[in-house]
């Protein structure tokens, strides 16, 4: 997809996540303007809104599952908005680990890695998350879901992890080419 874009941004853009061909959301961060500031924008239609600012911490990570629920996580808090971006509340704070990545194959069922190896879990669109694994020992590089149940890992040294329970367990699938090949169509979409 490409989105035409009629305004020239100065700012850095440090996440994007893209609902459909004509809405998404990113986070710009201009160091002439602010140090600590990051702007949450959001694009109709090919118009550019600044909707939020966050202050003080950069966020690392962002997903919005619809127009109106998204997520953002800094370092070890994750926050979430039911009105499309203008206002935040803390839902998950652990302050031993980082979030890495955030992941929703459904609108209830999300998934959050943090420390590159403990897996969370919501099936409640976030409102609650449970810690469900440390998956494994290694570090993992990135991680995946085709449905709310089957998932892979990928991490250092090639390896390969699935489940099919959502997480509660994972199996090493490093040698079955299919499964790479899932994860390489998956990953490029």
């Amino acid at each position: 997809m490409v989105i035409n874009c009629r305004k020239q941004l100065t700012e850095v853009i440090h996440e994007l996540n893209v609902i459909n061909d004509t809405c998404g959301y990113f986070i710009t961060w201009n160091p002439s303007t602010c140090d600590d500031c990051f702007d949450l924008r959001k694009f109709t239609n090919q118009v550019f809104e600044t909707i939020y600012t966050f202050s003080g911490t950069h966020p690392n990570k962002m997903k919005f599952i619809n127009s109106s629920i998204g997520y953002v996580a800094f370092s070890n808090t994750l926050k979430k908005s039911t009105d499309g971006g203008t206002s935040w509340n803390t839902v998950l704070y652990d302050s031993t680990q980082t979030i890495r990545s955030i992941l929703f194959p459904t609108e209830s069922t999300g998934y959050l890695l943090l420390n590159s190896k403990s897996l969370y879990k919501t099936t409640d669109s976030g409102n609650n998350w449970v810690f469900i694994d440390t998956i494994t020992n290694n570090t993992i590089n990135d991680f995946e879901f085709q449905t709310d149940s089957i998932g892979y890992a990928i991490g250092w040294g090639g390896f390969i992890l699935k489940t099919i329970d959502g997480g509660l367990s994972w199996f090493d699938d490093s040698y079955n080419n299919t499964s790479y090949l899932k994860i390489n169509i998956q990953i490029g979409l």
